[in-house]
């Protein structure tokens, strides 16, 4: 193999191997092309797997899975495989906020909300957004009702609780009046039948004393009375439009009949007994 001194000058290496016995940068990279394609083969298999496994489900999407601690936002709509819309979680305007279930056609039928003084409400509605029936709590008394509602929202039925009244139960038809039934732990059970205004015109209760029956004219205005006392008296009171009563027929706890009849102040003018 030829030597090289220091006073001579570097010759080119046209051999297969230069000085080392090294082979020339061309031979080396001819050694390295099985390798690089093995490793091409590798990479293009891995992507076909993966690309299989995404399609076959085997990996999981990025947006299938959300993990966070906290999300902020207005509104969140959950919805089903196809797109449509199955429930709506959002706020009003006024800070209340609603969770609404959806129907097949898109139309909520059952909300769960409360409104900004914090008064929660359950209410079920049909399918042309009227409400069939609903279950909330007072806003004062904080006490709760079930309102039901027939198909054309004329006929009305609602159990709930009062503070004063207790239990009570309402009947009514629109334009047609109602029946109130409550029982109360000061005047005991009654019962209110008012006309198609509103007003009361009859009222039946039952106290710790007496058993009473009430006829009201217009403005609420009682005009007839019946009583029967616990101690087996009994009375008819019959008043003016002032609700004062005029003339009273009774009898005593002994059966003695007596009519007694009285000026507008209450002040007694005659009176017949047996």
């Amino acid at each position: 193999m030829a030597q090289q001194t220091g006073d001579e000058t570097p010759r080119e290496i046209t051999s297969s191997s230069d000085v080392r016995g090294r082979p020339p940068f061309r031979k080396t990279l001819r050694g390295w092309e099985p390798l690089a394609f093995r490793l091409a083969l590798l990479v293009l298999f891995s992507a076909a797997s993966f690309s299989m496994g995404r399609r076959a489900g085997a990996v999981p999407k990025e947006q299938d899975i959300l993990r966070a601690k906290a999300i902020e936002a207005e509104s969140f709509q959950v919805c089903h495989p196809d797109g449509r819309r199955a429930a709506v979680l959002t706020t009003g305007p006024s800070g209340g906020v609603t969770l609404a279930f959806l129907s097949n056609r898109g139309n909520p039928q059952l909300v769960v909300g409360m409104d900004s003084k914090g008064t929660p409400t359950i209410a079920f509605l049909a399918e042309d957004g009227e409400s069939r029936m609903d279950l909330s709590l007072d806003p004062v008394s904080q006490m709760p009702s079930v309102r039901l509602v027939d198909r054309d929202g004329g006929s009305n039925l609602v159990v709930g609780l009062d503070k004063i009244h207790g239990p009570g139960v309402q009947l009514s038809r629109l334009n047609r009046g109602s029946v109130s039934l409550n029982v109360s732990d000061i005047d005991g059970p009654s019962c209110t039948i008012s006309d198609r205004e509103g007003a009361p015109r009859i009222r039946l209760s039952v106290s710790a004393s007496e058993s009473v029956v009430e006829l009201l004219g217009p403005k609420r205005v009682v005009r007839s009375v019946w009583k029967v006392a616990k101690d087996g008296s009994s009375a008819f009171r019959l008043s003016d439009g002032a609700s004062k009563p005029r003339i009273e027929l009774s009898t005593g706890a002994d059966g003695r009949p007596f009519i007694r009849v009285l000026d507008s102040d209450g002040n007694l003018k005659k009176e017949w007994r047996e």
